[in-house]
């Protein structure tokens, strides 16, 4: 390999970790490489000075009140639900819901679903032996509240969830297919794409665990064609 292109990434992995201060931290005189970023990253010092900004200037309930700092904190929201919005390429501002995670994310999805009366007893979930506990436990709990039927898609040894495994599963009692994007252990990346097509074919809701996503790849909730999307901070 070029010894240009060494340096060239060597300098830019030198500056990228300059934006992280907890690395300047040493553990027994040596300098960290933290690599447990699918559990929880560290914030860069644009974040951490967003956070001191807010707390310092604004710090009011949004939509609660008359005062100055809630009327700046409720537009720092609106302004944020935008980017968000272009981020993901949602079709609106209104459809982006502010939560603590993916895990909380997913539970209000549930409990929603269940409160609305969305699922009747025998109802089918599907989903796959893929998926963090946060998106197994909400299901298996509403399904055994309400006789329903959970379906597991198995992985191939590449670690891919495939199509053809959703379809076989589908019945007239599918109500929802609920899955990761990329999968916390093993990296791997599903074809949304097609799922969202099998979904949208057969008039199913499709809910996508899209924790590890947002750092990764590009995001487009449209082309997934997914009812709903729950996306971690990062």
């Amino acid at each position: 390999m070029n010894i240009n292109i060494l340096e060239n990434k060597n300098e830019k992995i030198k500056n990228l970790r300059k934006d992280f201060p907890i690395l300047n931290k040493t553990i027994n005189n040596k300098k960290i490489i933290y690599f447990d970023n699918a559990a929880t990253s560290h914030k860069p010092q644009s974040v951490i000075s967003s956070i001191v900004e807010y707390y310092t200037n604004y710090n009011a309930n949004v939509h609660r009140s008359g005062h100055q700092f809630a009327i700046e904190s409720s537009l720092k929201i609106e302004e944020t639900r935008k980017i968000v919005k272009q981020f993901i390429n949602a079709e609106s501002p209104k459809n982006i819901i502010f939560n603590s995670g993916t895990t909380d994310g997913t539970n209000t999805i549930a409990n929603s679903l269940l409160l609305s009366k969305f699922f009747k007893e025998n109802d089918e979930i599907i989903t796959t032996t893929l998926e963090h506990n946060s998106n197994l436990l909400p299901w298996i709990n509403i399904a055994k509240f309400l006789n329903l039927k959970i379906k597991l898609a198995k992985f191939n040894e590449m670690g891919i969830i495939q199509s053809e495994q959703i379809q076989n599963l589908i019945t007239d009692k599918t109500k929802i297919i609920t899955m990761s994007g990329i999968n916390n252990i093993l990296g791997t990346m599903q074809n949304l794409e097609q799922i969202g097509k099998i979904a949208s074919d057969n008039k199913i809701t499709l809910f996508i665990d899209a924790a590890q996503m947002a750092p990764h790849i590009k995001i487009d909730v449209k082309k997934i064609n997914c009812d709903f999307f729950s996306i971690l901070r990062t």
